[in-house]
């Protein structure tokens, strides 16, 4: 067994997006925190979506979409002022711009505590209280947060300074990256159909996912937006690249498809000490990965990067999986195949859901806690021990 040394401590960079990106980063930010294991986590976002309201605010502003951001900062946020960004704190029907005003008094007296310019902070506040109030459909299914990012957003130009900023608000106790600074749409081939648009793809039942293509444009025919300096460093950094857990193809492939994350993720590899890249299997199936294996997911994402990932963490507790849905089946000798080394975890438990109506990670609807104690308890174990000598001692 071995244990980091503090002067080198863990760098994991974990690819995800969506709610289950938020909750498995919170996860992994506590489990790491809770297994003793001194990290920097990175959290690396896609800035593609359309659909919901934080793609609306972003159309009207032709700004990329900082919605996942904003849902994982809630997640990690290191203060109370998290919670005007997760998603659970959405404004109804009969929210105004009154409501927006009566929200800011509390989240301002936090932000003050964390040393912030307040005059800056009431000028951004005030900017997404005008934006709250220009929304040609309402407030409804917005949240402060996601006004405050897209009023950050305006002020500095760059989606990647706006987060940053928000991050110092909330304290954030892991590094929220945008994949790439630049608007584009999300384009999938499926069984000769182009579908443009992440919300689109979503709502698509996807015919053939094992050769379904998906990837990032600028303009139509144009070329892929490029990846942020700060993702690039990320993914080459780390000692250990995480990759799943989220919509296969509008969160996963929509990171992977930034330029120069390939190349990244690959150099990750090649270094001298090279890092580990670790795939965090869905738990069950969905509409656009109805029939996928374990072994299709690998395929798939290593496909898109270019890299035969190192390491495979896969759900063992398949009587957890909510009633109605289909579990992920995985063959370890399929897997092992690939070149690749299989590390079953405990990854959801059923729980009684009334215990559970504040959990950062439940699912209520099912009862379902997705518990990131075991793949962190894979990671000390199997792969941690497997990277970079030079910076591990035998534990004491």
């Amino acid at each position: 067994m071995y244990a980091h040394t503090s002067e080198h401590p863990i760098h994991l960079s974990f690819g995800a997006g969506g709610t289950s990106g938020a909750n498995m980063g919170e996860g992994i930010v506590d489990a790491l925190q809770d297994a003793g294991i001194e990290a920097s986590v990175d959290i690396v976002v896609p800035t593609g979506d359309s659909g919901s309201c934080s793609g609306e605010i972003a159309t009207l502003h032709n700004l990329p979409s900082a919605g996942d951001a904003r849902n994982v900062l809630g997640a990690v946020s290191g203060n109370a002022a998290g919670a005007a960004f997760k998603s659970d704190s959405k404004y109804g029907d009969t929210a105004t711009v009154d409501t927006i005003k009566r929200d800011t008094d509390g989240l301002l007296e936090i932000i003050a505590g964390t040393g912030a310019n307040m005059d800056r902070v009431h000028s951004i506040f005030t900017r997404a209280a005008e934006l709250g109030s220009d929304l040609p459909n309402g407030l409804r299914g917005y949240t402060l947060g996601g006004l405050l990012l897209t009023a950050l957003q305006l002020d500095l130009g760059s989606t990647s300074k706006a987060v940053a900023e928000a991050s110092e608000w909330l304290r954030a106790r892991a590094r929220v990256i945008p994949v790439t600074d630049s608007r584009h749409d999300l384009v999938l081939w499926d069984a000769g159909k182009t579908v443009r648009g992440e919300d689109e793809i979503d709502r698509r039942d996807i015919v053939d996912p094992r050769h379904a293509r998906l990837w990032l444009e600028t303009e139509v025919d144009g070329p892929p937006p490029l990846a942020t300096a700060a993702a690039i460093g990320s993914f080459t950094m780390a000692d250990v690249v995480l990759f799943g857990h989220a919509s296969l193809f509008t969160s996963t492939l929509a990171i992977t498809g930034a330029g120069g994350v390939p190349e990244a993720v690959r150099a990750q590899g090649s270094r001298e000490n090279p890092g580990a890249l670790a795939a965090l299997v869905n738990l069950t199936e969905d509409r656009n990965t109805t029939g996928l294996e374990v072994v299709d997911y690998l395929s798939i994402i290593q496909g898109a990067l270019g890299r035969r990932f190192t390491h495979a963490l896969y759900n063992r507790e398949p009587g957890a999986v909510p009633a109605g849905k289909v579990p992920v089946r995985c063959d370890e000798r399929d897997v092992l195949a690939m070149g690749v080394k299989p590390i079953a975890a405990k990854l959801v438990a059923a729980v009684a859901v009334q215990a559970h109506a504040n959990d950062r990670i439940a699912d209520l609807r099912s009862g379902v806690v997705t518990d990131m104690r075991g793949m962190v308890a894979g990671l000390k174990m199997h792969v941690l021990p497997e990277i970079a000598q030079r910076e591990f001692v035998p534990a004491s």
